[in-house]
């Protein structure tokens, strides 16, 4: 019992590190927030692994997006570390045999992403030195990571599909019909999906800012409001929803209720100084 006391004890004090780690890391540019770090060492077991994996942690519960990325290609950890088993790693992304999308993981951290590395990669000095790597690593410091777009058109186009299969139809036979691919169709709804996400992050933001959360009687009238939806056991729901994604959902709601409000109170002051 002294034992597991004294593990957890040590484990909490890693992770205010980590937490006081990253707040020394933002007061480092506070006019040019740093969007790229990378972890290393002279030696091996210094710790790099556990420290990537508290501060990624760090950054992500304090609502920041994070993508983990595992770049030690010969004894890679980070995935065990956390407990995940991606489909593909950077090497599939570099040699186009994966999209980013697939690569690219999410962990039990809400905010906190994951992009493994492959085993046995030959030549990994050649490799992280690449230009395909330093484009893939562009375009992953990009304002929005491209894995919250891909993922929003997925949503979108089983949206679709669902909507389609209400009328009898299939997606692939409605690509057929216009005489269009799915890379193509899927195109057409970046756009959109990206001012989507742009309004996502933009409310969360909001939501953190003002301390918006959901309670616990919120999330409990959204497994009732799921369940009568469905037709489900509210027990049943409440095992298979995602609790910490819900309660974000819940609270940017509140948090456009929030705009909405203040809004509504505005106009009101401009009404009232107009007469």
């Amino acid at each position: 019992m002294a034992k597991k006391k004294k593990q957890a004890s040590n484990m909490l004090e890693v992770q205010n590190a980590a937490k006081t780690l990253f707040a020394n890391i933002r007061f480092m540019s506070p006019d040019n927030p740093i969007r790229s770090i990378v972890m290393t060492s002279s030696v091996p077991n210094e710790g790099k692994s556990t420290c990537s994996v508290e501060l990624a942690r760090a950054i992500a519960t304090s609502g920041k997006t994070v993508l983990l990325v595992e770049a030690d290609m010969r004894r890679r950890t980070l995935a065990s570390l956390l407990n995940v088993r991606p489909a593909a790693g950077v090497y599939a992304v570099l040699t186009d045999a994966a999209p980013l999308k697939t690569a690219v993981t999410p962990t039990q951290t809400p905010n906190l992403f994951f992009l493994d590395v492959e085993p046995n990669i030959p030549n990994p000095a050649d490799i992280i030195s690449s230009k395909r790597y330093q484009k893939l690593v562009a375009t992953l410091e990009g304002d929005i990571p491209p894995v919250m777009i891909e993922t929003r058109i997925d949503e979108m186009v089983r949206d679709f599909d669902y909507r389609l299969s209400q009328q009898g139809l299939r997606l692939a036979d409605y690509l057929k019909y216009i005489g269009g691919d799915e890379a193509k169709f899927r195109e057409g709804f970046k756009e959109q999906a990206e001012k989507q996400v742009k309004m996502r992050l933009a409310l969360e933001a909001v939501a953190k800012a003002e301390n918006i959360e959901a309670s616990e009687e919120d999330f409990e009238n959204e497994v009732k409001r799921i369940a009568d939806t469905y037709k489900m056991e509210v027990e049943k729901v409440r095992s298979i929803i995602p609790v910490a994604e819900v309660k974000k959902d819940l609270a940017v709601n509140k948090a456009i209720d929030f705009i909405k409000s203040k809004a509504e109170i505005t106009a009101k002051k401009a009404e009232e100084k107009s007469e």
